[in-house]
This record gives C-alpha cells, sequence and structure tokens, in this order.
C-alpha cells in the first residue's frame, strides 16, 4: 500500500500503484481510482486531490521523457529507477513492498547512478579484454575462468539501460555494463547484440566508465515527450 512521508517528501508504492502510475498517464479512468484511493488512504491528498511535491513526483513518472533501469547484479539483482523531464527527475529505489520515490535535479542524475553502482577509482590492469557470453556476466561465468576469476574476486557487475523521446516522438536508447572487480578493476563491455551473442569486457578507467554514463544521457534540449 502506499506511503507518504511527508518530512522526507518521499512516496512509496507497491507494484500495482505504480503501474496504475503509467496507466493513468495513457487515460485509464481505473487505475486512477485505484491510485486516488490508495494516496488517500496514505495522506498524499490532503485536500482531496494530489498537490504540491506528492504532484511532481507522480507527474514526472507519468510523463518521463528519460526513462533509466540500473540493475546492480550482486547475490541478488537489484534495479532502481530513476525518470526524468527536463525540469525534474524522480530516483526510484527498492524497498520492502514496492519503490520508494524521491525527488532529485536532472543534474543530479548522474551522480545517483554513480552512488548506487559504487563507483570510484579502481587499479586499470594492464590485461587483455575477456570475450565471453552475455549471459555469463550475471550467471554461468564458471564457462569463462578468466571471468569467473574476476567475478569472485570483485565485487559485482551492474548495468544501465536509459531510454528517451526525441521531439520527433522517436524513442532512442543505450546501455552501459561493467564489471567491478575491486582491486581488479573495472571492465566494461561492449559489443552486446542479443541473449546468445559474445560481449568483450575490457579493462577501463573510472574517468572512462563516467564518460560512458554521461554519454547515455540525452541534451535536455533533444527530449521531449515520454520514453
Amino acid at each position: 500500500m502506499a506511503v507518504a512521508d511527508q518530512m522526507r517528501q518521499t512516496l512509496q508504492l507497491d507494484v500495482a500503484e505504480l503501474d496504475a502510475v503509467a496507466a493513468v498517464a495513457t487515460g485509464d479512468a481505473q487505475a486512477g481510482r485505484v491510485l486516488a484511493r490508495a494516496l488517500a488512504e496514505a495522506g498524499a491528498m490532503p485536500a482531496g486531490a494530489v498537490t504540491g511535491w506528492a504532484d511532481e513526483l507522480l507527474t514526472v513518472v507519468a510523463r518521463h521523457a528519460l526513462r533509466m533501469e540500473v540493475q546492480v547484479y550482486a547475490a541478488a539483482s537489484v534495479v532502481h529507477r530513476i525518470w526524468a523531464t527536463p525540469e525534474l527527475a524522480v530516483l526510484g529505489e527498492p524497498v520492502d513492498g514496492g519503490t520508494r520515490l524521491g525527488a532529485l535535479e536532472v543534474v543530479e542524475v548522474p551522480h545517483a547512478v554513480a552512488l548506487i553502482v559504487g563507483l570510484r577509482r579502481r587499479p586499470v590492469p594492464a590485461a587483455e579484454p575477456i570475450v565471453a557470453p552475455v549471459d555469463a556476466l550475471v550467471g554461468g561465468a564458471e564457462a569463462v575462468p578468466r571471468l569467473a576469476a574476476l567475478l569472485a574476486g570483485g565485487r559485482w557487475s551492474w548495468r544501465v539501460d536509459a531510454a528517451w523521446a526525441g521531439p520527433s516522438g522517436a524513442v532512442s536508447a543505450g546501455s552501459l555494463h561493467v564489471v567491478d572487480g575491486g582491486q581488479a578493476g573495472l571492465w566494461a563491455a561492449s559489443g552486446q547484440s542479443g541473449p546468445d551473442a559474445a560481449v568483450t569486457l575490457s579493462p577501463c578507467s573510472a574517468g572512462d566508465v563516467w564518460r560512458r554514463l554521461i554519454g547515455l544521457l540525452p541534451r535536455a534540449a533533444a527530449v521531449e515527450g515520454s520514453a
């Protein structure tokens, strides 16, 4: 069920409620009633309507121009979501029972992603790239001994997917997949083209990863509509 935290200005929604936010944007009246009832019970509609910070959060999620998923593959897969318009961004943090929504300034988006994935300086190994199946990055790495050793001695791997709508309505997308090997360094994946494809992991610096992360984000002027 929805939980509104007036002091922190965050809104927690379960899966059905978060889905209803997107459905309301398409004109789904039933979803609107379900969402309104949940928000009213959470105290997010003190005057009978969603206003202020809660309205801003829901508007960005419903009518976003940029959508990102940040997936960290550790002991278990954890997914954070980010929605943004040119004016405001919303971070969706996974919590027990759903997703907690909180506002971000748009310029804070790459920093938020870096914090989620734990991006920091690592040694850059003088090593040859590793070629492996895409699926081996998130399980089954034993078939690729060098990758298995990297993951066993490292921290985790993570992936960022971004999609945004341009002025013409066409949707553009990009992704970044990195293995954080701890003292074995950061390794960026390239060459993904399907679930059965091979990828090449190349050692890189934190600065290289940061620049690739920034490259996933469109210019504000190039974003319009909903992705």
